[in-house]
């Protein structure tokens, strides 16, 4: 590959293997789009060489593994989407040191075996770009840390382990759109404050 390319689309083919180890060495790359695939394997950690890098979409593929904390050394990452791969272990903190972000998505990596697990890293709550949050359907448990008040389009924890009654904390999402928490463990009341989220499009709190 020439590392002139700024651009990599290479979404829904039916691209098979691994992601090649020279996508490493595309340091002027911005975009990297391989979703839609079945590419197998680990995420490169040369990533971490893309300096300029603000799209990573590697959605929906066969991807396993831990979820490399070099990532973390990409700063100009804005969108990352990982879901509906077959990545475990916990999520890395070194992904919300990752300041630009405004699309975090690392939903539904509970498809095999494998899932994410662990808690939700306090170090969110200093993604002050961030706003969307997907993390539904994997086995995260724990308590769940104050988060990103800029979250406005999308918060999605659903069908993980989270239980206790839930966070007050979320009554400083004021701009939320989507609040999906269902297929958890909560318990207790509905917030009062939750009828007063004026922008609220969407509330799931289903099979709680």
């Amino acid at each position: 590959m020439s590392r002139r390319l700024f651009r990599v689309r290479l979404g829904d083919n039916q691209l098979t293997g691994a992601i090649l180890p020279t996508v490493g060495e595309l340091w002027n790359l911005y975009s990297l789009e391989l979703d839609g695939n079945r590419l197998e394997g680990a995420i490169l950690t040369s990533l971490q060489n893309c300096m300029n890098l603000t799209l990573l979409n590697l959605a929906n593929n066969r991807l396993q593994g831990e979820i490399p904390r070099e990532l973390g050394e990409v700063q100009s990452l804005n969108v990352l989407q990982l879901q509906m791969n077959r990545f475990n272990g916990s999520i890395p903190d070194e992904l919300f040191q990752l300041y630009a972000l405004g699309n975090l998505n690392l939903s539904r990596n509970a498809l095999t075996e494998n899932s994410l697990n662990g808690s939700i890293p306090a170090l969110i709550g200093g993604l002050y770009h961030l706003l969307e949050l997907s993390l539904g359907a994997n086995e995260l448990s724990g308590d769940i840390p104050e988060l990103p008040t800029s979250l406005s389009t999308a918060l999605n924890l659903s069908s993980n382990q989270f239980d206790g009654p839930i966070p007050q904390s979320f009554d400083e999402l004021s701009d939320i759109e989507v609040l999906d928490i269902s297929d958890n463990g909560f318990t207790g009341d509905v917030p009062t404050f939750l009828a007063l989220m004026d922008s609220l499009t969407t509330l799931d709190l289903s099979n709680n």
